[in-house]
C-alpha cells in the first residue's frame, strides 16, 4: 500500500483488494468496460488503457493513488466504476501529451461511451474542453481517432467559461469528472462536473453534421454554495463546491456527485434536475453514522470526497461507494432510491 501511481481493485462485496496496474503517473479518471479500463492520467497528461489479467472477481470497484501515503493502505482518489479481476493487468498509451489538437492539459476524467470502451469521452481539465477517442478495431489496438466533443479547439487555459449551447461554442471551468448517460438511437450523452460548480450534460451525434449541445443540468455558474433545491438549473436551483466526481445509475435515471469541498454526497434527478444530499455535508470530519441526521443518529461526515461508485442492489436499494480522499478511506453509504425513481 501506499505505493506511488497505484489503480487498485476492491471487490465491495468480499473486501478483496488488489493492485491493478502500478508506474503510472497522477492516475486520477477511470472508466471500465468489457475487460478493459481506460485511465486519465493527470500528472503525465496522457490517456492509458488497461486490459485484465487476472481471474474474475465479483464485480469489484476501483480507484487511484496518486501519492504516497503514510501508515500503508490504499487510499481512494477520484473516478469510481464497477469491473471485474485485474491482477496482472497490461497498461498502453492510447493518445499521448501531444495530439492532433494540441497538447493536453492535465485530463482528470474519462467516460467510455461504448462497449469495450471502443469510444471514450475526455475531459481535457486544462484546456476546458472535452474530446472524443474512438476506434473501430473491437481488440482496441487502433488506430484511435480524436475529435472535439465540446469547447475551444485550441489549447489554452485561458478560454475558460461557462456558457451552454452547442457544443463548440460551450465553454467550461476546469472540467473534471464525467460519466457517460444511456442512449438510444446512435445518440451519446455524458454528464460533467466542473469547478464553475455545476453539473452539465452533453448530447452528441457522432459522424453527423449538427454536432452536440451542452446544457446545466444542476448548480448555477460561479455560485458555490450547498443547498438542495426542487428546481431546475437557473435561479433558486441547487448549488455544488468544487464537485470533483459524478457516477450514474439506474438506467441513467440517477446521477450522483462527489461534492468535494461541501463534504457531501449528493444526487440529480436526471428527468427532472432536482438535487438532494444523501450523505454527508455538516461540515467536514471521519465520523460514520447515518446518511443524514436523524432524531438519536448523528449524520456521517467526509473530508473531500472525490469520488462515487454504485453498485445496484434488487428492492429499490442503492450501495454508493465514496472515496473520502482527505480522510484516506472507502466509505459506503447505502439507501433506497425507489422514491426517487418513483416507485413509491
Amino acid at each position: 500500500g501506499g505505493e506511488e501511481g497505484v489503480v487498485w481493485a476492491l471487490d465491495p462485496r468480499s473486501g478483496r483488494l488488489a493492485v491493478a496496474a502500478e508506474g503510472l503517473e497522477g492516475p486520477r479518471g477511470i472508466s471500465v468496460s468489457g475487460g478493459v479500463a481506460v485511465v486519465a492520467e493527470e500528472g503525465a497528461s496522457r490517456i492509458s488503457l488497461l486490459r485484465a489479467g487476472g481471474a474474475a472477481a465479483a464485480a469489484p470497484a476501483f480507484w487511484e493513488d496518486d501519492a504516497p501515503r503514510e501508515g500503508g493502505g490504499p487510499p481512494p482518489q477520484s473516478g469510481w466504476c464497477g469491473l471485474t479481476g485485474w491482477e496482472g493487468s497490461s497498461v498502453e498509451t492510447i493518445l499521448p501529451k501531444e495530439t492532433a489538437l494540441g497538447w493536453l492539459g492535465s485530463p482528470a476524467g474519462v467516460a467510455c461511451l461504448a462497449p469495450g470502451c471502443r469510444a471514450v469521452l475526455v475531459s481535457d481539465s486544462g484546456n476546458n474542453r472535452l474530446l472524443r477517442l474512438s476506434t473501430n478495431a473491437t481488440d482496441l489496438q487502433g488506430p484511435w481517432r480524436l475529435e472535439l466533443s465540446a469547447g475551444p479547439r485550441d489549447e489554452g487555459w485561458e478560454q475558460r467559461g461557462s456558457v451552454d449551447g452547442p457544443a463548440e461554442g460551450a465553454r467550461f471551468a476546469y472540467p473534471r469528472g464525467v460519466a457517460a448517460v444511456p442512449a438510444a438511437g446512435g445518440e451519446e450523452e455524458a454528464l460533467v462536473v466542473s469547478h464553475d460548480h455545476t453539473v452539465r450534460r452533453l448530447a452528441s451525434s457522432p459522424g453527423r453534421r449538427q454536432g452536440g449541445r451542452v446544457d446545466t443540468l444542476a448548480g448555477v455558474a460561479d455560485e458555490p454554495g450547498g443547498e438542495d433545491s426542487c428546481l431546475p438549473a437557473g435561479e433558486g436551483a441547487a448549488r455544488f463546491k468544487w464537485p470533483e466526481g459524478v457516477a450514474t445509475s439506474h438506467g441513467g435515471r440517477l446521477a450522483w456527485v462527489a461534492d468535494t469541498w461541501n463534504h457531501s454526497v449528493r444526487v440529480v434527478v436526471l428527468a427532472s434536475g432536482k438535487v438532494f444530499t444523501v450523505a454527508g455535508g455538516a461540515g467536514e470530519g471521519a465520523e460514520d453514522g447515518g446518511a443524514l441526521a436523524s432524531v438519536g443518529r448523528p449524520a456521517a461526515r467526509f473530508r473531500e470526497p472525490a469520488g462515487v461508485a454504485v453498485v445496484e442492489e434488487p428492492h429499490g436499494t442503492a450501495r454508493v461507494f465514496v472515496s473520502d480522499t482527505g480522510n484516506g478511506a472507502v466509505r459506503e453509504v447505502t439507501l433506497s432510491v425507489a422514491a426517487l425513481l418513483g416507485e413509491t
